[in-house]
């Protein structure tokens, strides 16, 4: 047993010690405030705090841990050799930096409880974060900081056994729209074919008469090639459905349509399926109960997954809400515009709130890439992407991670526009199994 040596106990402490030691490199630890007790323990040891008071294996501690206040504060920014890594540290110490306060800064969000510029839509920017600005956000460092952590004591205390962790992957869908001409009423199939006509836009109107008229395919309809290609791949899955209220940016069909209940029931026959709050719930939190209870409704099942709609969420508002209405696992965890580790890392964590300095029931599961990451690039490169989404695989899989991929029903079309996104969701698929198979 490792026995850790802390001048006073603090919840932040509790809260990353059980990251790191227990969840992560799966030791068996104890917490003590006893120096006495410390200095007599037979077995491994690790000292934390501000000054060195033994000669156990000894980390030297910023303040972050020590604190119970959110406030702006520099973070120091330093390397070993090519990591880079947080709250350096300096002679005297046996690891280089505080990993304890660097990965609580990271997975906590502490920047994200800060004011800074928000994006377009009232986010937080990724071009704000400390990871960002310092080059490591395509980085799982939080993980990397653990290895190498784990590494160091495992060579001062051979006795110590270490979990290692398994890598595996969940695909996720967002079903914004489900259908691009099916399901709507016939106002609204009037209406959208008026504008495709006074817009000059016959190669839709032709579709849309194609589709609504003759039944040709929806060409958003995904779903049969999706349950195939997830049915062969064997990983878990999980379709998180839009049920808001319409707005600009919430625009799926109406949930009181036969065509939606009809998808939903379908798509929970293979895969897990859960929420994606509108967007307007960020503003108004209440949202989340009632677009749940649709959800559950149309299913005829307990919602426990979910992730906002643009990725859209206040911290520590939005999950706050989310825990209220009973939901146990949230993937939002990513930024819109770039790919990488929001939170430092590619392993699922227990959301620590900092308004109350409390751990929450709420596992969040950090995002890896989202398409539109790629997508959405002037000019869009397909290849890049693949190159890009495959180094991601190999970089969660190296850190025994889970890797999370968002895609949308649309995006995986052979609509034009969309074509060769689906041969970069095949690649994708085609390397995680070759990984999780390795």
């Amino acid at each position: 047993m490792l026995l850790v040596y802390l001048p006073a106990f603090s919840r932040r402490c509790q809260y990353v010690f059980d990251l790191i030691l227990g969840q992560h490199l799966g030791v068996s630890y104890t917490l003590t405030t006893d120096l006495g007790e410390f200095e007599q323990h037979p077995g491994a040891r690790l000292e934390y705090g501000p000054e060195r008071k033994s000669g156990a294996y000894f980390v030297r501690s910023a303040d972050l841990l020590w604190e119970d206040t959110i406030q702006t504060k520099e973070v120091p920014v330093g390397h070993i050799g090519p990591l880079p890594v947080l709250f350096p540290t300096p002679t005297s110490t046996d690891l280089e930096f505080d990993l304890f306060a660097a990965t609580f800064y990271m997975v906590s969000r502490y920047e994200e409880y800060l004011p800074s510029p928000l994006d377009l839509h009232g986010r937080f920017n990724p071009k704000e974060s400390i990871a960002y600005q310092n080059g490591f956000l395509e980085i799982p460092v939080v993980d990397q900081w653990i290895i190498y952590f784990g590494d160091a004591l495992g060579r001062r205390y051979p006795e110590l056994t270490f979990k290692k962790p398994q890598f595996n992957a969940i695909l996720t869908y967002d079903v914004d729209v489900a259908y691009k001409f099916r399901g709507r009423g016939i106002f609204r199939q009037l209406g959208s074919a008026l504008r495709d006509f006074w817009e000059l836009n016959f190669q839709n109107l032709a579709q849309r008469i194609q589709t609504i008229v003759f039944q040709k395919p929806d060409p958003w309809d995904t779903y049969t090639y999706l349950r195939e290609a997830i049915s062969q791949s064997g990983l878990r899955s999980i379709f998180f459905f839009l049920v808001g209220d319409r707005s600009a940016q919430d625009r799926n069909l109406d949930i009181g349509s036969g065509t939606m209940k009809q998808l939903v029931n379908h798509m929970s026959h293979f895969s897990q399926i859960g929420i994606h709050p509108s967007y307007c719930s960020s503003e108004e939190p209440q949202r989340i109960f009632w677009e749940k209870q649709r959800l559950e409704s149309l299913s005829g099942s307990n919602i426990k997954y979910s992730r906002q709609h643009f990725l859209k969420f206040t911290l520590p508002n939005t999950y706050l809400k989310l825990i209220d209405a009973g939901i146990q696992e949230e993937y939002s965890m990513g930024f819109p515009y770039v790919a990488g580790f929001r939170a430092g890392t590619s392993h699922p964590f227990l959301f620590y709130d900092l308004s109350s300095e409390s751990i929450t029931p709420l596992k969040v599961y950090p995002v890896t890439f989202m398409e539109g990451n790629f997508l959405e690039k002037s000019p869009p490169d397909p290849d890049q992407a693949i190159l890009a989404v495959t180094q991601l695989i190999e970089m969660v899989h190296a850190a025994g991670g889970t890797f999370v991929s968002i895609w949308h029903n649309h995006t995986v079309s052979q609509t034009p526009q969309y074509i060769q996104w689906r041969r970069v969701h095949e690649a994708m698929l085609r390397k995680l199994e070759a990984t999780t198979l390795g």
